[in-house]
């Protein structure tokens, strides 16, 4: 486990386009039915612990990020929303050159509204080469990682104030590392919303799906999980500055060798925004939700998240913003005892992670944002 990681001087230019202002002709091309929008962000930070190590460890460093993309957006039919788009990432780090790390990104989605009808699909793919901190810290180490995913879902007006909606979501994670596990994952979710009110709605959801965890160790067997659980809530305006979603229910996630310990756990997922004043709005969020570890498959965490979000804006032209988050999480990670040979100890943790970012951010035109800010995390 690590001490705190700081990063302090972090200095940041993104240019691209934004989906609410006016965009400057040169980063915005028509090619027939297709907006092609180029962007690109640039940063460069202090960090005062590189590897997140304790005491005289601690090794300071100076990292420059730099991170171009292209999307292409369909913009010929209303009925459709069609986009494609490629980002590319470079990690310089500047006295520990051997750590550069990079990704490349590529995700596609695509929707259609009818009178009644609304569906979406989404997929992706990242294959990125970094260090890794946190619950997944594997020390001086970069770790290679490919991920695909994809979703779908369609929702349905069944009457003037109620709907349904359908959803099926797939992931693959594969580490290229002997120390953690593979794992695949399909889900499905079935939910019904309903108006009580003009402001304020009923939501139900019904979720199950199925992860497969594989060891890169060769002879290890897979390890199959199951998970279903419901979840009911409200979302909408509550109160004239207070909006958001509120859900809680029930999650179970058994093995194929029996249920885990502590795998059925109450479900809470909270996103509610408060708006303080004109200049400042306060967000919470918090989630909390069962998962197979990283480290073994018959894992299973118990993840809470908290996160609590203020921004501020520095008068009414909306060019100076500041930003402050702060984060808490807690993972509870619980051995299935009936995988492992008698007399095994018991490997069950409790992980924290703590974190701050305080940001300034100035936005001199429609495609130029500028920040800087501080970050600390403890591990």
């Amino acid at each position: 486990c690590g001490e705190g990681l700081a990063k302090a001087a972090f200095l940041a230019i993104a240019l691209g386009a934004s989906a609410q202002d006016p965009v400057a002709p040169w980063l915005r091309y028509n090619l027939g039915g297709v907006v092609v929008l180029p962007h690109a962000a640039v940063a460069t930070s202090f960090t005062d612990n590189l590897f997140n190590l304790s005491g005289s460890q601690r090794v300071a460093d100076t990292i420059t990020s730099v991170t171009p993309g292209l999307r292409l957006k369909w913009d010929e039919n209303a009925a459709v929303d069609a986009s494609l788009e490629y980002r590319h990432g470079e990690v310089l780090i500047w006295d520990n050159s051997g750590f550069n790390s990079r990704s490349d990104t590529v995700d596609a989605k695509v929707g259609y509204t009818a009178a009644k009808w609304e569906a979406t699909g989404t997929t992706s793919f990242s294959d990125s080469v970094a260090l890794q901190r946190g619950a997944l810290n594997l020390g001086q180490n970069l770790l290679r990682t490919r991920q695909i995913s994809g979703s779908a879902a369609a929702s349905y007006d069944w009457t003037a104030k109620s709907d349904v909606t359908a959803a099926l979501n797939y992931r693959n994670t594969d580490y290229d590392s002997p120390f953690l596990i593979d794992q695949e994952q399909l889900d499905g979710r079935l939910g019904f919303s309903h108006d009580l009110t003009t402001r304020l709605r009923w939501t139900a959801d019904l979720k199950s799906g199925h992860t497969t965890a594989r060891s890169n160790f060769r002879g290890n067997p897979a390890v199959d999980s199951l998970f279903y659980g419901a979840l009911a809530g409200l979302r909408g305006s509550f109160t004239q500055k207070l909006n958001g979603a509120i859900r809680v229910g029930y999650e179970v996630r058994q093995f194929d060798g029996g249920e885990s310990f502590n795998a059925a756990t109450p479900a809470v997922g909270v996103d509610v925004a408060y708006q303080a004043s004109v200049l400042t709005q306060v967000t919470l969020t918090y989630d909390r939700t069962t998962g197979i570890g990283a480290w073994q498959g018959g894992q299973v965490t118990i993840q809470d998240s908290v996160g609590l979000r203020v921004i501020h804006a520095l008068g009414i032209t909306g060019r100076w913003l500041v930003t402050g988050n702060g984060r808490v999480a807690f993972g509870d990670y619980q051995f299935d005892q009936s995988l492992f040979a008698p007399g095994t100890p018991d490997f069950s943790r409790t992980d924290s992670t703590y974190g701050v970012d305080l940001a300034v951010q100035y936005r001199p035109q429609a495609w130029l944002t500028c920040t800087a800010g501080y970050t600390f995390d403890k591990y």
